[in-house]
């Protein structure tokens, strides 16, 4: 891979094959969105990061079709309206969301994403994975320190080998079950329930489920101190998280 440090945005119009962009802690802007719009119309256009800047307007992400990786971690706030153009990208297969204020309500933008494999959106206002119950090619999925209390969406999410819901709402495992006993999570996959609160003096029915679980080869973590398990399980690329 090769790098190159640009001085000019107006030069990025002319890099038509550019597959993939990295724009960490941009110096030439707080705001990266003019130099998204430059880069528009790149058809070839794969993977792009954006990491500790500002994107305000996200409609020229919208624009790149091919897009197949999405990260960004920004230093302004993310609201329901401002990511809609992100619906657009169909072949997206990871999307990484991280954003300075906690003001992401719904993930109603994902519910045409058939190619998606791992969606990370952890510290916002999530209160219902229904919007991907149809998203049935996740195989990663961090939803830690929102406002999830059902798990009943995710019964249809038979590919999922992990899961973070560490420090959310959830109060039964109904979803969770029922996803384990249709092949999900098999064979030695993750959960983290920790900081939730089912696991407040738990009831016997609840501690049987967690047996179930474990006994089924599957790591649960449910102890506060406990911070979710990367592994093997996330794509190289995507360790810039």
């Amino acid at each position: 891979m090769h790098y190159a440090e640009v001085k000019n945005i107006d030069s990025l119009k002319q890099l038509k094959q550019l597959q993939k962009l990295f724009i960490y802690r941009y110096s030439g802007a707080t705001d990266v969105s003019q130099l998204l719009e430059r880069l528009q119309n790149s058809t070839r256009m794969k993977e792009i990061h954006v990491i500790d800047n500002e994107v305000t307007n996200l409609q020229p992400l919208g624009q790149m079709k091919n897009l197949e990786v999405l990260q960004l971690v920004i230093d302004n706030p993310l609201h329901d309206q401002t990511v809609k153009p992100l619906a657009g990208l169909r072949n997206l297969k990871a999307l990484m969301l991280s954003a300075r204020e906690k003001s992401l309500t719904s993930l109603e933008f994902l519910r045409q994403q058939k190619k998606l494999e791992y969606l990370i959106v952890r510290q916002q206002n999530i209160s219902d994975l229904e919007p991907l119950k149809g998203v049935t090619q996740l195989r990663y999925l961090d939803v830690g320190e929102n406002n999830i209390a059902e798990t009943a969406p995710l019964q249809s999410m038979t590919k999922l080998i992990w899961l973070n819901l560490k420090q959310n709402q959830v109060k039964n495992l109904d979803g969770l079950l029922l996803n384990v006993q249709k092949g999900g999570f098999a064979p030695k996959g993750y959960i983290c329930l920790s900081m939730n609160p089912l696991l407040e003096k738990a009831s016997a029915k609840t501690k049987q489920e967690l047996a179930t679980l474990a006994k089924k080869g599957i790591q649960v973590e449910i102890d506060e101190s406990d911070s979710p398990q990367f592994d093997e399980v996330l794509p190289e690329e995507l360790y810039f998280w």
